[in-house]
């Protein structure tokens, strides 16, 4: 069944072109406030003396925009699980991608393109994936469908018609393709004011020169990881990476049928 596993294939290569194909900015955060401490308060151990009012350094401060995206970069690839939800447009279709990765080699969640569904796992070298009928009635045709419908396929096949696929489940890879920058863009790239994010503080970093300009925020406080990413044109295409760092575990399906067999 080649037009299967070539029909799975073209929908996640979809996704990682339009997900990897744009600019990969770096976004903002507001200058912290500089709070003092109250009149009168006295400094332990000085009697009737005043505190020294203490000036909260800027977010990243003295780093400039590629210093700051080079650090997002080290500190994105330390991580060890982020969940990835995104939402564009990649010529006439629409993506959206649910996905848990890990740097063990493990993640799971879905991929939809224009509302056909396909739920993915990866545990190790071993991908499984499964779709509704309709999905493969569209992407393969009515025999195909019949017989896999709403069943768990899996494959260890990683040939250049798979890799993408693979690629698009390892964590490495995907933040990688995510945070890459051209040369123009690294040179053009600034800092701008950023917006919180979850409730957290963020610096954002914007390329000109680019095709697709973009802003990404990365969180200000504690590392300096990428949480979201919109486009300047579209806001409601974006990226956000939330669950830094937050164990999670992937079951491979029983009764998977084997296609690297089946073709």
């Amino acid at each position: 069944m080649p037009r299967a596993t070539m029909a799975a294939t073209a929908l996640i290569c979809v996704m990682l072109t339009a997900g990897c194909s744009g600019s990969d900015p770096i976004t903002t955060s507001p200058p912290a406030g500089s709070p003092a401490t109250a009149a009168g308060d006295t400094a332990a151990g000085t009697p009737g003396a005043t505190a020294e009012p203490e000036t909260k350094a800027a977010p990243l401060a003295g780093l400039s925009a590629l210093q700051v995206w080079r650090k997002t970069k080290s500190d994105a690839k330390k991580a060890k699980s982020v969940h990835v939800s995104a939402s564009f447009t990649e010529g006439k279709d629409r993506v959206k991608i649910n996905l848990k990765l890990n740097d063990a080699g493990r993640s799971f969640g879905s991929v939809t393109t224009n509302g056909n569904k396909m739920t993915v796992r990866r545990v190790g070298e071993v991908l499984y994936y499964k779709a509704d009928k309709k999905f493969w009635t569209q992407n393969a045709d009515a025999q195909t469908a019949a017989k896999l419908a709403n069943k768990w396929l899996k494959t260890e096949n990683q040939s250049k018609d798979m890799a993408q696929f693979f690629q698009l489940l390892d964590m490495k890879a995907f933040i990688s393709e995510s945070l890459k920058l051209s040369a123009a863009e690294r040179k053009s790239l600034k800092r701008t004011p950023g917006i919180p994010v979850d409730g957290r503080e963020t610096v954002a970093l914007k390329p000109k020169n680019s095709t697709e300009p973009a802003v990404l925020q990365v969180a200000a406080d504690g590392p300096t990881l990428p949480l979201r990413f919109t486009l300047d044109r579209d806001k409601s295409q974006y990226f956000t990476f939330t669950g830094w760092n937050e164990p999670f575990t992937v079951v491979a399906p029983k009764g998977a049928i084997d296609m690297d067999k089946a073709i």
